[in-house]
């Protein structure tokens, strides 16, 4: 399966433009699902376009660090463009969603650091587990362990684990330097 890092590299700027269609995208399968696991089934416009905006905002700054890191860019532009694109991930995290964002930085963590120590990713794997389980009983209280239950959880792992495959670039912990003392590019070590 390829990554959004070498996604990134093979399309350069095109991968951001299709980060937002894909981020459109993702924002209405979210807001469907929520439809799908309320009981009260009255939604405004502004929440969702809300959620939509929140999603494509997410995914066009993810798609963009992607590209920064995966083109090798300037290391003051790549490290802008990541703390832009974890601020984009505060959209995503309001009200209810707040209970996720655990999940999200742990598991982004567990799994796009596959060179630190695996105690250390089984511990961030582990919390995100224990969060994703906390939540999924906020689903299964409402309609039990029913079809509609296990659809309801099984559509949030879809939704989160999107999420969290999006966010390489800002998960990704950078490996040694990626530019020559002369400011010429080096080799890329950021994976």
């Amino acid at each position: 399966m390829a990554t959004p890092l070498a996604a990134a590299t093979r399309l350069g700027g095109w991968y951001v433009a299709l980060g937002m269609i894909g981020g459109v995208a993702l924002g209405a399968v979210a807001r469907v699902w929520m439809r799908f696991i309320s009981d009260n089934h009255e939604f405004t416009w502004a929440g969702t376009l809300g959620v939509v905006i929140g999603l494509a905002l997410f995914a066009t700054l993810q798609a963009l660090v992607a590209v920064a890191v995966a083109r090798n860019w300037r290391t003051w532009l790549r490290r802008t463009t990541r703390v832009a694109a974890v601020i984009g991930l505060l959209p995503l995290f309001p009200a209810a969603g707040a209970m996720m964002a655990p999940a999200v930085v742990f598991a982004g963590l567990a799994w796009w650091n596959p060179r630190w120590h695996v105690l250390v990713r089984l511990l961030f794997a582990g919390i995100a587990a224990i969060d994703v389980v906390l939540v999924s009983r906020t689903i299964t209280d409402d309609f039990g362990w029913s079809v509609r239950g296990c659809l309801g959880v099984a559509w949030m792992l879809g939704i989160y684990a999107s999420i969290v495959w999006c966010a390489e670039g800002t998960f990704r912990v950078a490996r040694g330097r990626t530019r020559s003392p002369s400011g010429r590019p080096a080799v890329c070590r950021s994976g």
